[in-house]
């Protein structure tokens, strides 16, 4: 199930489309494009959704994105165990303040690793802090574990490489929380979610715009 991706660029095809070689990868992708919200992997999980909303105020593709309260969450609890496997979390946000807030996380009681977070100006990936980006402006951020080696899990916000850190823990949970986490609901505008397992999509710097597949 270990796909490693190369550094190569991505690139996207004629005709303003996009080739995904690990979309058969994909467990859950969250588009924000349609309402009920609904799941648009190859192979759809059953979602429950408390409270998020589609909304048009701020889209970063397809005129639309997910709105999450203080209090929403969108819960996915089959067909999702990592394992020891590489794997990707990623997506667009949009936030008007860093408040306590939580993009995802894993585990019933909502804090189990992999996760992210907002809390005082910060971001948060599993419990380490770095400088939040930007109000008022979309920026992509991810998770990307290459392997259980040595600094083989990498942190990413728009693309630049935080951290890289050993994280080699066989994960078993199975829920995934999105939009909250026991610092409370994102209360921001999501974009893209994406859920890859068995395959580190970003292992150095890349470019979110072009580099990821996501636009459509």
């Amino acid at each position: 199930m270990s796909l490693l991706l190369n550094n190569k660029r991505r690139r996207l095809i004629s005709g303003g489309g996009t080739s995904d070689p690990y979309a058969s990868n994909v467990v859950l992708y969250l588009k924000g494009d349609v309402s009920p919200i609904a799941d648009s992997s190859n192979s759809p999980k059953t979602i429950t959704n408390s409270g998020a909303t589609i909304s048009s105020t701020q889209s970063k593709y397809g005129g639309s994105s997910i709105l999450h309260t203080t209090n929403s969450v969108i819960v996915c609890d089959t067909g999702m165990v990592i394992g020891t496997n590489p794997f990707t979390l990623e997506c667009w946000v949009y936030k008007s303040s860093y408040a306590s807030g939580s993009v995802f996380s894993f585990g019933l009681y909502k804090r189990d690793p992999p996760y992210l977070q907002t809390y005082s100006g910060n971001l948060y990936f599993d419990g380490n802090p770095y400088t939040a980006p930007s109000i008022n402006n979309w920026h992509h951020l991810a998770i990307s574990r290459q392997g259980t080696g040595t600094n083989q899990t990498h942190y990413f916000i728009d693309g630049i490489k935080q951290a890289s850190v050993t994280q080699s823990t066989n994960h078993t949970a199975t829920r995934l929380n999105v939009g909250n986490a026991f610092s409370g609901g994102l209360n921001g505008y999501m974009d893209s979610f994406r859920f890859t397992i068995g395959a580190s999509r970003y292992n150095d710097n890349f470019n979110p715009e072009t580099d990821t597949y996501l636009a459509y």
